[in-house]
This record gives C-alpha cells, sequence and structure tokens, in this order.
C-alpha cells in the first residue's frame, strides 16, 4: 500500500531525522548514538494526540532516546532491545540517572573521587599495571588503538568498578562515561559504519583519554544536577521484538520507534568495541548469534538458520527483479527476511498497543544495485495486515544512497482500531466463534473500509457486474484464514477474494468457466511491471496490423441485446477490436503481460468516461449508446489504461 505524503512536515526540518540535536540534551548526549533519532521529535509525539498517552513503548529501544524522553515528562517507558551494550545505555540514562538524581551527595562524591583518580598522572600510573591478553584475544592482531591509550581506557574501566563497589547505579554512570570514549580514543571513527580513520582524519586528532573521560563524567554532574522533576521509569521487556510478554498486551497508549534500515548496516560491528570493553563479548566471534537473531537489516544477518521468511507478493515484485540484477545473493534474501521479520515486529506491537493506541515510525526506502526498495510501502503494506490502520505518511528528509538515487526518510503513523478486530482476538479461536464475532462487528463497515474507493487499485483492473466489496474479502480472509494457508474461490469471477488473498501472504486459487472473468482474475494474480505491458502494447500493435479480419469476424459483430457489437464503435475503431478478439480467442496461453493487457481491453471496450472505445453507454451493462461515431484508437487508449491501474 502507497500512502500519500502528508503535509505536516516539511523535507529537511529535522524533525525525527538523526540523533543529532539529542547530542546538546542533557541525558540524550551521553553516548554518540549515530543510529539514534531526535529527542524532540519523541517529545512533540508525546504531544501530538488530543489523548495524552500515559506510556510509551519502543519495539529498538537503541541509545534510549524514546525512554528518556518519556522520563523526562513522567511518563513510564517500556522497550525491547537486543544489543546489551545499547540495553546498558537506555537503562543508564533513565535508571541510573534516576537514582543519581535521588541520591545526589552520594553521586557527587563517588564521581568526584574518579574524577581526582583518572586525572592524567595518576591515571598513566594506574595503567602500567594493565594486562592487555584479554585485549589481544578479543582481537588477534588488529591495532584499533594506540597501545598507551587502549592501557589508559582499560585502567579508567578498572577504576570504575573499584570506586562503585556495590553501588550499581554509580558503576554503570561510570563505566559509560568511559564506554562513550571507546572509539573516539581509538583509531577508528564511526560514521554509518565503524571504520578505520583516513590519513586526512588524523591531521589535528590528538587523544587524551584522562580529558575525554573527566569532561564526559563532568557533563553528567552537570546534567544530573539541572533534572527538576521526578523522572519515570523505564522497562526492558524482551531482546526480541518479534515476541514479546503477555503482560504487555494491550497495555500501551504509544509506540514510537526508529527501526534498523534496509540498508546493509552492520548494527553490532558498529558497537564491538564496546561490548568487549565492558565484558558483553570476548572475542568478535561472539557477535555472531547476535546477527541471527537480529532483524535481517544487513546481508551479514542473512543466514540458514532462519529458515524461509514469510511470502508477501509486494515483496517478491522487487525481490525478484534483485534476484536478476544484484552482485550479492544475499541482498534480496535480505529484503524477503526483513519484511518478515518486520510483520513479526508489527503484530506484535499491534498487540501491545490499547484500542485506539498509536504506531510511529521513522522509516526510509533503499536502493541496491540500481533497484528502488520502497521500504516504507512494504511496512504500510504489512501493518494493514496486521490490521492498523494507516493513518498519514509525513515526509522528513530527502537524502541519497551511494549512488546518487534520491531517497526520502518518512514518518509512518498507524492506529490500532477501537472497534473489534475478530482476527486479533484470542478468544476466537473456533470457526462458529469467529462467524459470530464477524457477524456482530461487521468490521468492513468501520472506516476506512466503507469508502468507495478502498483497497489496492488493481481491484477496479475491470468493471464488472456483481463484484464483492475487496473490503469483506479483505476481512474475510484475515479472520478465517492463517497467515501463510491457502484459499479456493470455486467461483472466483474477477479474483476479489484470491487477490486480497495472495496481497496478504496466503497461497491462491481462483477458478470461474467465464472467461472474462478469469482473464481478469489471471491479471490481478500475475500483474507485469509496468515497462513489459507497455513493450507488449507495441508487440501486440504489431499482431493487430498482421492480422486480417474476415466476414465471419464482421458476423459475429452483428450480436447484440441492448445494441449490436457495430452500433458502439467508429469503424475504424470496430476493425481494431475485431482484430483483436480474434487474437485473443487464438490462443489460451498468452504470457502474463498480454493477459494483463486483455483485462485491460475488457475494461474500456465500452462505457461513458474519456478511455471508452465506444460511443456512450454504461461501463458494466452496455447499455444502447448514443453519441457521435468518433474514431478512438484502440492502442492509444490501451495504453493510457495500463499507465493508470
Amino acid at each position: 500500500m502507497t500512502l500519500p505524503f502528508g503535509n505536516g512536515r516539511e523535507a529537511g526540518n529535522g524533525l525525527g531525522v538523526t540523533f543529532r540535536d539529542s547530542k546538546r540534551l542533557p541525558v540524550h548526549g551521553w553516548y554518540p548514538y549515530v543510529e539514534g533519532f531526535s529527542a524532540q521529535y519523541v517529545t512533540d509525539a508525546l504531544l501530538r494526540f488530543d489523548s495524552r498517552p500515559k506510556n510509551i513503548y519502543d519495539p529498538f529501544g537503541g541509545a534510549g532516546t524514546a525512554q528518556v524522553a518519556a522520563s523526562h515528562v513522567g511518563l513510564p517507558s517500556f522497550y525491547a532491545e537486543i544489543n546489551p551494550f545499547m540495553r546498558f545505555v537506555a537503562e543508564t540514562k533513565v535508571s541510573s540517572a534516576a537514582w543519581a538524581q535521588q541520591h545526589l551527595l552520594v553521586w557527587e562524591k563517588a564521581a568526584g573521587k574518579y574524577l581526582e583518580e583518572v586525572a592524567p598522572q595518576r591515571l598513566r600510573k594506574a595503567a602500567r599495571s594493565v594486562d592487555l591478553a584479554g585485549y589481544h584475544a578479543a582481537f588477534p592482531n588488529r591495532d584499533f588503538f594506540e597501545e598507551q591509550h587502549l592501557r589508559e581506557l582499560l585502567a579508567a574501566v578498572r577504576l570504575a568498578e573499584e570506586i562503585a563497589g556495590r553501588r550499581q547505579h554509580v558503576k554503570n554512570l561510570l563505566l559509560l562515561a568511559c564506554a562513550a570514549n571507546t572509539v573516539k580514543s581509538s583509531h577508528m571513527t564511526r560514521r554509518a559504519d565503524l571504520r578505520r580513520r583516513r590519513p586526512d582524519e588524523y591531521k589535528t586528532r590528538m587523544v587524551d583519554v584522562s580529558q575525554f573521560i573527566s569532561s564526559t563524567v563532568s557533563s553528567y554532574l552537570q546534567d544530573i544536577r539541572t533534572l527538576s522533576t521526578p523522572l519515570g521509569s523505564s522497562a526492558y521487556i524482551s531482546s526480541d521484538a518479534r515476541s514479546i510478554p503477555d503482560s504487555v498486551a494491550e497495555s500501551i497508549d504509544l509506540a514510537i520507534t526508529s527501526p534498523p534500515y534496509l540498508n546493509g548496516t552492520n548494527y553490532f560491528r558498529n558497537t564491538k568495541l564496546e561490548l568487549w570493553l565492558l565484558g558483553f563479548i570476548s572475542s568478535e566471534s561472539d557477535l555472531g548469534p547476535f546477527r541471527q537473531q537480529a532483524i535481517c537489516a544487513g546481508i551479514n544477518n542473512v543466514s540458514a538458520v532462519r529458515g524461509e521468511p514469510r511470502f508477501f507478493p509486494f515483496v517478491e515484485k522487487v525481490a525478484s527483479k534483485l534476484d536478476e540484477v544484484a552482485y550479492d545473493q544475499r541482498i534480496p534474501k535480505m529484503v524477503r527476511h526483513y519484511c518478515s521479520d518486520m510483520h513479526a515486529v508489527l503484530q506484535q506491537t499491534y498487540r501491545a498497543l490499547r484500542p485506539g493506541g498509536h504506531f510511529l515510525l521513522d522509516i526510509g526506502d533503499s536502493c541496491f544495485c540500481g533497484v528502488h526498495v520502497p521500504t516504507d510501502n512494504f511496512i504500510t503494506s504489512l501493518a494493514q495486515d496486521v490490521g492498523f490502520e494507516c493513518i498519514a505518511k509525513n515526509l522528513l528528509a530527502e537524502r541519497y544512497s551511494k549512488d546518487s538515487t534520491q531517497l526520502t526518510q518518512v514518518e509512518l503513523v498507524f492506529r490500532k482500531p477501537t472497534s473489534m478486530n475478530c482476527r486479533r482476538n484470542p478468544a476466537a479461536t473456533g470457526l462458529r466463534e469467529k462467524i459470530r464475532q464477524f457477524g456482530a462487528s461487521l468490521p468492513y463497515k468501520e472506516p476506512p473500509y466503507t469508502k468507495r474507493n478502498w483497497g489496492h487499485p488493481l481491484h477496479s483492473l475491470c468493471s464488472y457486474q456483481g463484484k464483492l466489496k475487496p473490503a469483506i474479502a479483505h476481512w474475510l480472509v484475515n479472520i478465517f484464514v492463517p497467515q501463510g494457508g491457502s484459499v479456493l474461490d470455486p467461483l472466483g469471477g474477477v479474483g476479489t477474494i484470491p487477490f486480497e488473498a495472495s496481497s496478504s501472504g496466503r497461497f491462491a486459487v481462483s477458478v470461474d468457466k467465464n472467461r472474462f472473468a478469469a482473464t481478469v482474475a489471471s491479471a490481478k494474480l500475475r500483474p507485469p511491471r509496468l515497462e513489459d505491458a507497455c513493450r507488449s502494447i507495441t508487440e501486440l500493435g504489431n499482431l493487430i496490423a498482421e492480422t486480417r479480419t474476415s466476414d465471419e469476424d464482421y458476423a459475429a459483430a452483428e450480436f447484440g441485446l441492448n445494441a449490436r457489437v457495430v452500433d458502439y464503435y467508429h469503424p475504424d475503431t470496430l476493425a481494431e477490436v475485431l482484430k483483436a478478439r480474434k487474437l485473443f480467442l487464438s490462443r489460451s496461453d498468452w504470457p502474463d503481460d498480454m493477459i494483463f493487457l486483455w483485462a485491460s481491453l475488457l475494461h474500456i471496450l465500452h462505457g461513458n468516461r474519456p478511455y471508452a472505445l465506444s460511443r456512450t453507454s454504461h461501463p458494466i451493462t452496455p447499455l444502447n449508446p448514443s453519441g457521435a461515431f468518433e474514431y478512438r484508437p484502440l492502442l492509444g487508449r490501451l495504453k493510457q489504461r495500463v499507465e493508470t491501474a
């Protein structure tokens, strides 16, 4: 599903775009996080809706931006996060900050003692006795640091543990100050990824571990002194946003997150130095299990242990293109698994929200090997499948890929309906109960499903008498057919039910004796790419030019109920229609792109719109035509229809 851009935000306004503004804010800037998003954006979101949320949930807690923003206005928060170091950062910025606020004198005394011990001369002395065996075992033959800088950093960690003793929150705050300066003290730099500094990035660089850490601890002291209101609590609920505990079901008012972008970033490699420094890993090989368990957002996340991803037709259209052109076959697999993983995240977030709760996502699209991957549209369609109402899509920023392809960063706004959602009700386990609940709630009569044009545009590929409303088909499929299940419609018509089933990840079969209906259903279920369809129009034009009509063809045009076929068309248009008819009937195994053309042609055969080939009639029932006999070129009108389908 593609949502139009809203007018609520302008490109480049900075809201929700980066962590940049957060670096200057108290507590938020305690750890430099490239992948973080804007604290002001979260604060604004808390005030956006008529009913102020009483709590929030971030499925990808990261550095704790959402949790800290909620805490500073007194709201409790919940979060999921797989990276143990990032969990440590978030917990320290909320829980340890709150403790330090309440025990300010204890914290100030411990911090003061620590600042004395990490003064330059004392830190250099402490560094002499540091054992580097653990570093060399973890990173053999890797010179991430100058030896003296590494010794001082490790000495600062040891001093933090000694001074804190059993006071866990003091320990957390001092260790975070060390971790926040790890990359800054190394030969590495963190941009989109952690990488070695280039020679030109060393020119004005001065490493002073003592000064770095002392400055950070001093800023922590100042920030905690400025905290005036009681801080809200934060609770870690899961390492995996695809599986959250039952205790939070329907308890969350607002979910807000910036999920991993589908951009190949290795989120664990980016923090490997901090993970090692604080003891979360003992070697680089320990990163493997994290990558396998995380959302599949990079090619290094692709692994055979993940099994098969869920199938979504709209994802497959893009992934199949990548199958053909990708230099690394992990790229299309990454796209498929990412969408499968995000579907599970959306399901669990839906379960966590109260009816009427909102879910805000900051997400961007991607481009691989020249193939555009509309991640925002994928997530919108996945959210709709889960049961969310798709409220808005707001442009946050315009950006560019490595090959200069223009991309966008957007905010997606979803809402959990307040009316009964049968498919999500755990009590509706039996078929009879589901039928009863469906009849009682009639969810297709709730906005936005009541809109005349609700649903995918392909539902309107061709007019047809007695067609089922797509919204009804949508709810029938999603209530009565399990995800990954199968649907058979023995009287499929133009494929409304099979198309909805296929679009939501089910396997669908449509059967209809009427060749007209079966052609339209086939076109919906296997639509070609626009460029392939347009190329086929040229081929069709060549075939029509080579086709010769006979007296028998014109005799068939004498058929009619309200009027004869010949009464509907200008003679030249009639000739083209008869040739197309002759071609269509000449074989039953047309390829998908030609079937799509036939279905599109059936739609424009008659009607009262400018695209119709006939004189003025009715688009569904071919009533007796009126108006002038005007030549209307078949190929030109067909091309217009295909481009708008």
